[in-house]
């Protein structure tokens, strides 16, 4: 796993704001997260207040008591939720 977290920590230092590009999505997105994330504060919070104003077209599902893995810690209803959203 060392590899992963290393180009992680890379695109951390290079990626580039895409908030402009972002709010020009016009096709369907699903966003998925764990009410308990432990990225509440530093990364779902802002996602969820950006894409409340900018994209409110985006269908949001908190998965109660999930956290990051969601595939993983729950994944009938995240198949489940995957599957509606595409037919």
């Amino acid at each position: 796993s060392r590899i992963p977290w290393y180009w992680i920590s890379v695109s951390n230092k290079t990626s580039k704001p895409f908030e402009e590009e972002a709010k020009s999505l016009s096709v369907p997105v699903l966003y998925l997260y764990g009410t308990e994330s432990d990225f509440k504060k530093s990364i779902l919070e802002p996602n969820l207040r950006f894409f409340r104003t900018y994209l409110p077209q985006i269908r949001i599902v908190g998965l109660e008591g999930g956290i990051h893995d969601l595939e993983f810690q729950k994944p009938q209803e995240t198949t489940d939720l995957i599957m509606e959203f595409f037919v």
